[in-house]
């Protein structure tokens, strides 16, 4: 006897094929206009907020960036511009600010131990 579940296998079939298609649709589209890198752009506030940095860090290691010549990506938003750092920025705003890196201060093989206890009942 062949069991149904609703019909979910068929919809699980659907769904996957249009997932696909949308996702190369995508991919052509991003091709075309030449987009295929994926980047996350910052604010400066938000970089503020990172470890081992604070505000007033942050607007001293640009300006002094900037009178050397770096130039950050800003954006448009309304009338202002906006400081849009890429991943790249901040990591040369910690390299101005001569912080060593995770891999400089830890050495040797490391660990990394991730769980999500969602939807587990602990009985007391």
């Amino acid at each position: 006897m062949k069991r149904d579940y609703g019909g979910v296998l068929e919809m699980a079939k659907r769904a996957n094929t249009m997932l696909h298609g949308l996702s190369n649709h995508i991919e052509q589209q991003r091709q075309e206009f030449n987009q295929t890198g994926f980047y996350q752009t910052f604010s400066r506030n938000a970089v503020a907020n990172m470890p081992l940095l604070s505000k007033h860090a942050v607007v001293a290691a640009i300006g002094d960036m900037e009178e050397k010549g770096y130039l950050f990506g800003k954006k448009q938003t309304g009338s202002t511009s906006q400081y849009a750092l890429s991943l790249q920025n901040v990591i040369d705003i910690y390299h101005h600010r001569k912080v060593p890196k995770y891999r400089d201060r830890h050495k040797g093989p490391f660990v990394v131990f991730v769980v999500s206890l969602k939807g587990v009942f602990l009985k007391r």
